[in-house]
């Protein structure tokens, strides 16, 4: 274990263990953010973040700048971890387009960075840091009616033309018998001459905003079920940035970890990352790394889909199995909005379904497919071990993933037993980071939690080194 903390002077452990204690206290996290702000009110941008920098931010955080965080990745390289470069930026709450173009120029240059003397890559990416939470909410709402109501994904195994007029009837959607017939055929696999659809083909298929088509009844349905003509424009402009983005990444081969979101702007976002990696994770390549939130309660029929969609399909996986981060926020807007909670009872249910899905892709990973276990749990971290070994899998196919200073134990334990695991690391500037590693915190209690064992092998190297008499 001494490995692990083998970089760190006694100082920073003793640093770190502080750091550590603070950030588990509830009330810490709780008024961490109006206390940021009263600092920044009280002694200015330059002091506080100075201040930040200096504590928690040298601890959790790889800096504002690219050099910084390449030195970061420098520095875990030497013990054989990885680094997934996460550049902080919330989602967008209104339109300005110098704020878009600054992050989009950043997300491209990030890329180039990370991408130098033809490394491979690992870049995370917000979409919603390039257009409003609030036109994404419009889009994913109509996306999810499209898919799950008009074309009944979650109802009906096998579904027909005549299915979907009853459910553009449904929702007063005029529209032609071409414009029928046409979209049931696209929502069909090329092998299938039958005028049955399956649920999979619509799941794989069944996108009102085609990214790489122009479909002009889709457009006047995405205008039926409650999107503007300016949220098409501003999505298209937005589409066009995603995609030289992940033609940039393509091309230098630098993988990109698309984050989860909430449950009511996660459906466009996935309609997005799927038609993305349908078009990307070809050959031997998987660049589009899709969050899927094992909270949620669909997730024990969307991963299974999943698979058999890239099989049908022949693309490559590339999942980013997560938990979920917004556990607090979702019950609240269940219970304030009257509808049942999109995610599991307990968190012993998600850690069901956590080990259950992971189990499921480990036992359909083919030669070119990539998993990616963002996981602090002991317990499902040591199941993959054991998967990984049953399943007599290669390495390039299993990513284990934990965010920086988060469960180190389990990260170095990790390396040293030769499996590819990296840290995830937050960078950009300090007025952005702080808040947002806070509210991660404060939905994420559970990682706190999980940090005790952390704490407990800092608190003996810190011992055992003050015994040796080593203070430096």
């Amino acid at each position: 274990m001494r490995a692990i903390f083998a970089s760190d002077s006694t100082f920073m452990l003793v640093k770190k263990l502080l750091i550590y204690r603070m950030m588990s206290s509830n009330m810490f996290i709780n008024h961490a953010l109006t206390g940021m702000n009263m600092a920044y009110r009280v002694m200015g941008k330059t002091l506080t973040n100075f201040i930040i920098n200096k504590t928690a931010g040298e601890v959790f955080t790889s800096g504002e700048t690219l050099q910084s965080l390449n030195a970061d990745i420098k520095v875990l390289e030497q013990r054989k971890i990885g680094g997934v470069a996460n550049y902080v930026v919330e989602g967008l709450h209104e339109m300005h387009e110098p704020t878009i173009q600054k992050v989009y120029d950043d997300l491209i240059d990030g890329i180039k960075s990370l991408t130098e003397d033809n490394k491979e890559g690992h870049y995370a990416i917000k979409l919603t840091s390039m257009i409003t939470i609030g036109i994404t909410t419009r889009l994913s709402k109509a996306q999810g009616v499209f898919l799950e109501d008009i074309l009944d994904l979650w109802g009906k195994e096998y579904i027909t033309a005549e299915d979907i007029r009853s459910g553009f009837k449904k929702h007063n959607i005029s529209h032609t018998e071409e414009e029928l017939s046409q979209l049931a055929a696209s929502l069909k696999f090329a092998d299938n001459n039958s005028d049955q659809i399956s649920r999979v083909e619509r799941y794989a298929n069944g996108h009102l905003f085609p990214l790489f088509s122009n479909n002009p009844f889709l457009k006047r349905l995405q205008l039926s079920l409650g999107v503007t003509q300016s949220d098409q424009t501003i999505f298209a402009t937005f589409i066009r940035r995603v995609v030289d983005i992940t033609t940039l990444s393509h091309q230098r081969n630098c993988l990109l970890y698309v984050d989860a979101e909430q449950s009511y702007i996660q459906r466009i976002l996935d309609s997005i990352a799927h038609q993305l990696t349908h078009k990307f994770n070809r050959g031997d390549k998987v660049i589009i790394m899709n969050g899927f939130q094992q909270y949620l309660k669909r997730m024990e029929r969307q991963v299974p889909l999943e698979i058999e969609a890239s099989k049908k399909l022949g693309y490559n996986l590339g999942i980013k199995l997560i938990r979920g981060a917004y556990m607090s926020e979702e019950r609240r807007l269940a219970k304030e909005q009257g509808y049942e909670s999109p995610i599991q009872e307990t968190i012993e249910d998600t850690h069901r379904n956590y080990n259950k899905n992971m189990a499921l892709i480990f036992a359909n990973l083919r030669p070119n497919d990539k998993i990616f276990l963002g996981s602090h749990n002991q317990e499902s971290c040591e199941l993959a071990k054991k998967l990984f070994v049953q399943h007599n899998l290669a390495h390039k196919q299993v990513n284990f993933g934990q965010l920086k200073a988060f469960s180190d134990q389990i990260t170095g334990v990790l390396s040293a037993e030769g499996y590819n695991v990296y840290k995830y690391l937050p960078y950009g500037p300090t007025e952005t980071v702080m808040p947002y590693l806070v509210r991660r915190g404060q939905e994420s209690k559970q990682v706190l939690r999980e940090q005790r064992f952390q704490n407990e092998y800092l608190k003996a190297e810190i011992k055992r080194r003050l015994t040796l008499g080593n203070y430096a």
